[in-house]
């Protein structure tokens, strides 16, 4: 049967009993995305005012399924290094890449404006640079795709996870006088 050693899950429990019951310390405003080290794995965060610019390819499942994989590597690789470029040129902090996905966090007054800016020069970018330098691979090569979303307000910020790999984590409720945007880009 499945279960655990009575160590390991008392250990377990132990951790989340101290997450449930502890209290939270003050929660200060943040205006910059958080250090790692700022925060402890138990009840601590910060509150940011922020705008999350996420990016991915338009069914990558299906890229890979179908493409060599250095042709899917060669994608991903384009694709990333373009988007991190252009998060970063609008002032996006990257905080995430997870496969053919990459999230950056824009914060201060004109937060929307470059998060969405960067989302239009993305679209430049795959359309006017990515599938161009990709067209010598002739019937190999099938235009790439991506998807934008791009979400705004305030959210908690947290460290998750265990000692020595963890991360940050937002915590907020969906915006209901901002819903958030996607569109899938093409050509």
């Amino acid at each position: 049967p499945l279960g655990f050693a009575m160590t390991f899950k008392q250990d377990l429990a132990d951790h989340i009993q101290a997450l449930a019951l502890g209290a939270w310390s003050e929660i200060p405003e943040a205006r910059v995305s958080p250090e790692l080290a700022s925060l402890t794995l138990l009840n601590t965060g910060k509150h940011l005012d922020a705008c999350f610019l996420y990016a991915d390819i338009h069914r990558s499942t299906e890229l890979v399924d179908t493409a060599t994989d250095t042709l899917a590597a060669e994608y991903y690789k384009a694709f990333l290094f373009c988007a991190g470029q252009i998060m970063r040129r609008n002032n996006g902090s990257i905080e995430a890449y997870d496969g053919d996905r990459v999230m950056a966090v824009f914060v201060g007054d004109l937060k929307e404006d470059q998060a969405v800016n960067a989302a239009l020069e993305l679209h430049y970018a795959v359309n006017e640079i990515i599938n161009p330098q990709f067209a010598f691979y002739g019937e190999l090569h099938k235009p790439l795709r991506h998807t934008v979303g791009i979400d705004s307000g305030q959210v908690l910020v947290a460290k998750a996870g265990v000692r020595k790999s963890n991360d940050l984590v937002g915590s907020a409720r969906r915006p209901t006088t901002q819903p958030s945007w996607t569109a899938s880009m093409g050509s």
